[in-house]
């Protein structure tokens, strides 16, 4: 049996930026853009992903934030960040 579980990322995702912003996660669609529709500046989308980093056990290089235009694509980096420390050995 794994001891991994699966993660729906886009929700987590979708969630945690509603919890940053204090809205209900249903108004966070993966179209919408996180600067222009969310207000997310590159501060607030740091500390979104350091979040995500402690609750999935990730290695989040803040320097790929800078490709993510949208609630979804946040959700797919975040989607594969986890598949690669799924299949790579855990340093140290």
């Amino acid at each position: 049996m794994s001891r991994f579980v699966a993660v729906d990322h886009e929700s987590r995702v979708r969630h945690r930026i509603a919890a940053h912003l204090g809205l209900p996660a249903e108004v966070i669609a993966p179209e919408r853009e996180l600067d222009r529709d969310l207000g997310l500046d590159a501060f607030d989308l740091a500390l979104v992903a350091l979040k995500l980093e402690g609750e999935l056990s990730l290695d989040f290089p803040l320097a790929l934030l800078d490709s993510i235009r949208t609630v979804g694509d946040f959700a797919k980096l975040v989607e594969h960040l986890d598949r690669v420390a799924r299949h790579l050995p855990k340093a140290g």
